[in-house]
């Protein structure tokens, strides 16, 4: 009889990635620049009113930090100190050079090598979306967030949303195995407010959900900004209602 093998554990790293899929011969790097700018203004205008307010300074552990170093603008130095966890050593080595975080260490949401306890926020940016294929990881991963989160500190999540029509597609995509050909990714799952908002109570109360964008970066800028233009014109609406936005922000805060 053949032995048996020890299944490897599933660790959720860089996604499997395939150029010249169906969508990028309809998109241009042009329509991509155009949304980042405009989405990160939201964001960061997010972060000051709705995070910044809560907790004025501390330690932000930046779980899944990637290269780029973006939080550093969220949180700024003078009352901020950023710690950066990603389980891809080139980024790591990458933002390193940069010098712009106090520390960057390799690890998985789901076994941070972080004392429990120790930080004011965790900020997770486009990460849990991730942790749905090909294992779903997602409530082990927040688990180990709010460990170690302090009581009082917030959790801030950013993540496309089902309830859009783009996330929508992007599941059903996923489900007939076909996103890595349409959109060239296998691991995007646009995640649901409500079922998030679920997990978050289980570690936390003072959850809110904001809408950080509804429009979709492979759109032609002149549909881009339309959309941006009904976002403000919906205001408060937007605010009581957040929850067809394409891309979330919510934050929760640890008891």
């Amino acid at each position: 009889m053949p032995s048996r093998r020890t299944p490897k554990p599933v660790v959720h790293g860089t996604p499997i990635e395939k150029e010249g899929n169906l969508l990028d011969r309809f998109s241009s790097p042009d329509r991509f620049d155009f949304f980042a700018k405009t989405f990160f203004a939201a964001e960061k205008a997010l972060v000051a009113e709705k995070v910044a307010t809560v907790v004025p300074r501390g330690t932000v552990l930046n779980v899944g930090c990637g290269r780029h170093g973006t939080e550093r603008i969220l949180f700024p130095k003078a009352n901020y100190a950023i710690y950066g966890v990603d389980t891809n050593e080139e980024s790591l080595r990458i933002l390193a050079k940069r010098g712009i975080y106090e520390g960057l260490v390799k690890g998985s949401i789901t076994s941070l090598p972080v004392p429990s306890a120790s930080v004011e926020l965790v900020y997770l940016r486009l990460v849990l979306h991730h942790l749905v294929a090909p294992k779903n990881l997602l409530g082990e991963g927040l688990r180990e967030c709010f460990r170690v989160l302090k009581p009082g500190g917030m959790l801030v999540l950013v993540e496309p949303n089902s309830w859009h029509p783009v996330g929508a597609l992007m599941n059903l995509a996923h489900a007939l195995r076909l996103d890595l050909y349409i959109h060239g990714t296998n691991d995007d799952v646009a995640l649901s407010p409500l079922m998030l908002r679920r997990r978050l109570s289980t570690f936390a109360s003072g959850i809110s959900t904001h809408v950080v964008s509804y429009a979709w970066r492979r759109l032609p800028i002149s549909v881009q900004t339309l959309t941006n233009r009904i976002q403000t014109r919906l205001g408060r609406l937007s605010e009581r209602v957040p929850f067809f936005g394409h891309t979330l922000m919510m934050t929760a805060v640890k008891e």
